[in-house]
């Protein structure tokens, strides 16, 4: 972990999605994750603190530009 996704371990709504996702992966199962709120900032922080665990991350967003900004 590093000084930019240190901080979000603090934050109780990370850690429930985090624990979430965690026990997805011991199902095997497949779950799609939908989180709203953040500011355009946060964004990729958040997708990159929830994803260190994982090989691979699916991002969909509205349209390709935003995308590319992410």
């Amino acid at each position: 972990m590093n000084c930019i996704t240190a901080p979000l371990m603090e934050l109780k709504e990370f850690q429930e999605i985090k624990e979430w996702l965690e026990k997805k992966t011991k199902q095997k199962r497949a779950g799609a994750l939908f989180a709203c709120g953040c500011m355009d900032s946060q964004k990729a922080h958040f997708i990159k603190g929830l994803g260190e665990d994982f090989s691979c991350c699916l991002i969909i967003t509205h349209h390709e530009a935003r995308a590319r900004e992410i």
